[in-house]
């Protein structure tokens, strides 16, 4: 059974509700949450709920370095869709990847999600190059380092998206420059390890 009131109040209960394309096929989510995603939920969910209420979060920065195949693009968008369906102010968001087909990847995840959970398709809507909920106002952008346009945004929300694949460094500080400018935001970035001494490492 849906309960909009209670995904609203508490992200995990949101999370765990979801139906995901799993590995076994479409599931809650909750039933195949591995320890490593139910930590990093549990963690930045109050973060979310402050954003959500226009308050600053006491964590407003993370970072989640996971290999491949580990749901980095499902997880990051399952916490930018809720943002998208309960914030109580408009939010502008944006994700930023080294190319067009990187960008796109968490898209394509909230799509699958939203796919699978009609009530949530029913409230976001999946356009060429964003995430839209129009009952919010809010709205998530994807942005790719090889096209112009990371200047002068000043979003609630950036996820950078495999930063160990982007090459200009340059691209990446845009962003969090763009962060910076809401201190009441939210930064993730979501990378794998990538290689010592470059400069995503510093």
């Amino acid at each position: 059974m849906v309960d909009i009131a209670a995904y609203a109040a508490d992200p995990m209960a949101f999370f765990e509700a979801l139906v995901i394309p799993s590995a076994h096929g479409p599931r809650p989510f909750g039933e195949c949450m591995a320890d490593f995603q139910a930590d990093w939920f549990a963690s930045i969910a109050p973060s979310l709920l402050a954003v959500a209420h226009g308050e600053k979060p006491e964590c407003g920065r993370y970072w989640t370095e996971r290999t491949k195949g580990s749901s980095k693009d499902t997880d990051a968008a399952c916490a930018l869709l809720w943002l998208l369906a309960f914030s109580r102010v408009k939010l502008d968001m944006q994700v930023g990847a080294a190319d067009r087909d990187q960008a796109g990847e968490l898209r394509k995840a909230a799509a699958d999600v939203l796919r699978l959970n009609d009530w949530l398709g029913q409230r976001i809507e999946v356009q060429a190059w964003s995430l839209l909920c129009r009952a919010t106002g809010s709205e998530c952008s994807t942005v790719a380092a090889e096209i112009s346009g990371s200047h002068g945004a000043r979003p609630d929300a950036v996820v950078i998206n495999e930063l160990s694949h982007i090459t200009k460094e340059e691209f990446s500080q845009n962003l969090l420059d763009n962060a910076s400018k809401k201190p009441h935001g939210l930064v993730i970035i979501a990378t794998n390890a990538g290689f010592a001494g470059t400069w995503q490492e510093s």
